[in-house]
């Protein structure tokens, strides 16, 4: 496991769900700009029981991914707030885009780990946790708190799969999430090792790394969480054992409509001894510790559950 080749299929031109996530955005635009930001929170709830039942097409098996779960005592409670985190997500991307922008309350703990790992000229990594908000919401904070970040990005990043999504759809992100980082170190196709070598470089050289949770790639761990087994690539543990670079995770927590907190975790520590693989499993297994606090608390909040899998099933497929 080098994490050098978390490698991404070749992607469509088109497809059909570009078409309903054009209109959805479309939908959405008025009410992320015209609604108080209190309310957004709200009326993704609403929209979220207004639509259950065009979801479950939309979902992909959601439902029955958190079904699998053990101690989820309501799954299709967990699904409705599920679908209701991901609107409230549009809508703050697209709030963003509104005159004067989207300000919400964020509290940003544990910044102090990431002041130390760099006192000296150091780089660390940054793993983000797979929890609806973190993708702009992390961004921000970490920008408002003077980190400049060089960010780890599918070239697929955003919600379409498609050649098409990737410069029409995906691009309304981007735009935004840019704004808040230094640089955007896109992985493409067949260009792994070009890019964990670029990775390592800038950790060498003392730049903070992130590099959010990742369930593509044609080497994947299985991540033992909520009972069962999730894919994730290795790829921010393996680039942070090979520069001796801290590994710390961010938490993205919601706390109300428009408000927020982020978490830096302490530095996960690697195993005084063993082989990599045993020390990036060992480091998965940490971070999975902390994050399964918090899905526990708010199984809604985890944004990864269509790729599921009770443990004794067969091995995980590579999903995208």
């Amino acid at each position: 496991m080098t994490g050098a080749s978390n490698d991404e299929p070749i992607a469509p031109r088109f497809q059909l769900r570009d078409l309903g996530l054009l209109v959805g955005l479309a939908v959405l635009l008025p009410f992320a700009w015209l609604l108080p930001t209190n309310l957004l929170g709200s009326f993704s709830r609403l929209v979220s029981a207004l639509t259950q039942p065009g979801r479950r097409i939309a979902a992909r098996g959601l439902h029955e991914s958190i079904e699998r779960a053990p101690g989820i005592d309501d799954p299709r409670a967990v699904e409705a707030r599920v679908f209701a985190n991901r609107i409230e997500q549009e809508l703050e991307y697209l709030r963003e885009y509104r005159p004067g922008g989207w300000h919400p309350t964020v509290r940003m703990t544990g910044i102090e780990h990431i002041e130390r790992a760099t006192r000296d000229g150091n780089g660390c990594m940054l793993w983000v946790a797979p929890l609806f908000f973190s993708s702009l919401v992390a961004k921000k904070a970490l920008h408002a708190a003077g980190v400049e970040i060089c960010y780890l990005s599918r070239s697929l990043h955003g919600p379409s799969n498609s050649e098409f999504g990737r410069r029409y759809i995906n691009s309304i992100k981007i735009r935004r999430e840019e704004r808040y980082l230094h640089e955007r170190i896109v992985m493409q196709t067949g260009k792994g090792t070009t890019v964990a070598r670029a990775l390592r470089h800038r950790l060498r050289h003392g730049s903070v790394v992130a590099i959010a949770w990742a369930a593509y790639g044609d080497r994947l761990l299985d991540a033992n969480l909520l009972g069962g087994k999730f894919p994730v690539a290795g790829g921010a543990p393996a680039i942070a054992l090979a520069e001796n670079a801290p590994l710390m995770p961010i938490f993205t927590r919601r706390v109300d409509s428009n408000s927020f907190e982020v978490v830096v975790g302490e530095p996960i520590a690697p195993p005084e001894s063993g082989d990599r693989r045993d020390a990036i499993e060992h480091m998965l297994n940490a971070f999975c510790a902390s994050l399964e606090v918090l899905a526990l608390e708010d199984p809604a909040s985890l944004n990864i559950w269509r790729h599921y899998h009770r443990r004794n099933d067969p091995a995980t497929p590579n999903r995208n």
